[in-house]
């Protein structure tokens, strides 16, 4: 099969194939959390990134091949802010401080801007219909999510964190974050009819969801770590 030609690097310090790959992934990434894979088709794609709609095959194979680079991208984006956020938990001294602190950090990455939004929504979305990126995003961004998480509780409770209560209770946790992703339209309509979530409410959010969490730790330790 013939190589594809070397496009000139242009001012931007990115070739024209570069600027046009990227293009296609950030319209894929704004116009799949929206719609869905099944929702978009490749000339909507190639419309929201205006490019041909020649160059999807040419550069990705199909409108599959948007989809995961999208994913990856996604993947490369969140895997890097999230490693630090994980390692000051598994280092910190106290996991009863460091597990609710996770959680509201979580919270407010996902939250940083519209894009990460998106980013988000098509995890969560792939958690429910799960595709041809799930694997991707539970590998990569997920799973240390969760491991993490089982580790801090499985200290506080003096169990492995391998233990299926555990890992069920990493879950649930998680699910505090994610809920507030996957019902954002209903949740946002508490605030009133701009259904806006304003820094200050964000920071209100994740304020309440360190106390829930710190709620959580007091129960382990008030009850017993066993139980």
């Amino acid at each position: 099969m013939p190589r594809k030609p070397l496009a000139a690097p242009s001012d931007t310090g990115y070739s024209s194939a570069d600027a046009t790959r990227r293009r296609l992934i950030a319209a894929g990434l704004a116009a799949f959390s929206a719609h869905g894979y099944d929702g978009v088709t490749t000339r909507a794609l190639a419309n929201r990134a205006s490019v041909n709609q020649s160059a999807i095959p040419y550069h990705f194979g199909g409108k599959e091949g948007v989809y995961l680079a999208v994913a990856d991208a996604i993947c490369d984006n969140l895997a890097a802010r999230i490693a630090p956020l994980l390692a000051q938990a598994t280092a910190h001294g106290d996991p009863g401080e460091a597990l609710p602190a996770l959680l509201a950090a979580l919270y407010q990455l996902s939250q940083s801007d519209a894009t990460d939004r998106e980013r988000f929504t098509l995890i969560v979305f792939e958690q429910q219909h799960p595709g041809a990126a799930f694997e991707r995003f539970h590998t990569r961004v997920l799973q240390p999510v969760l491991d993490t998480l089982a580790r801090l509780i499985g200290t506080l409770r003096l169990q492995p964190p391998e233990d299926e209560a555990i890992r069920l209770q990493a879950h649930m946790l998680l699910g505090l974050v994610s809920s507030l992703i996957s019902g954002r339209a209903s949740f946002e309509r508490q605030f009133g009819s701009d259904r806006q979530l304003t820094p200050a409410r964000r920071a209100a959010v994740a304020t309440e969801l360190h106390r829930m969490a710190a709620d959580f730790v007091s129960g382990v330790r008030r009850n017993g770590q066993n139980r």
